[in-house]
């Protein structure tokens, strides 16, 4: 017999051995090396994005807004190597929603900075509200891809 959890997204009762909310779709169980981190976050300030609970240095994307709010995608490619945000399954940072193309954006690691970049997507990616074709990213910035809401958060920040 499972114990009952609450889904930090969406506060629904769920089995303790789901890997998802059957309410919301959440992502409740992690394997870090393979699919994103659940940590429960919804409203994050600027403050909050400069993240002690991330060792120094680490740099992860959070969902604030949108379906799977609270979940954490740690951005882990080697300097030079890109990582895919989009719908297709196959994607790094995988977003199933129709407002997210199939490849969507792509982040990339260059000199110790992340870029980010729209890959032709039909709504655009968006920094801070304004769209953008590519942009470094920095503590604190809000970026849209469709309907999601990311907050970057850099560990160790001060």
């Amino acid at each position: 017999m499972t114990t009952p959890l609450i889904c930090p997204a969406c506060k629904a009762v769920v089995d303790s051995d789901a890997r998802f909310c059957q309410t919301c779709g959440a992502l409740l169980v992690a394997d870090t090396a393979t699919i994103p981190v659940l940590i429960g976050a919804h409203d994050l300030s600027k403050s909050a994005a400069e993240s002690t609970s991330l060792p120094s240095g680490v740099v992860a994307l959070v969902v604030d807004r949108g379906p799977d709010s609270g979940t954490r995608f740690l951005l882990t490619a080697p300097q030079g190597l890109t990582m895919t945000i989009g719908r297709d399954s196959d994607s790094d940072i995988f977003l199933d929603d129709v407002t997210v193309s199939r490849r969507h954006a792509t982040v990339t690691c260059v000199d110790g900075h992340w870029i980010i970049a729209d890959a032709g997507s039909l709504n655009g990616t968006y920094v801070n509200g304004e769209r953008c074709a590519e942009r470094s990213l920095e503590a604190g910035d809000l970026i849209y891809v469709g309907k999601f809401r990311f907050v970057v958060t850099i560990g160790g920040s001060e």
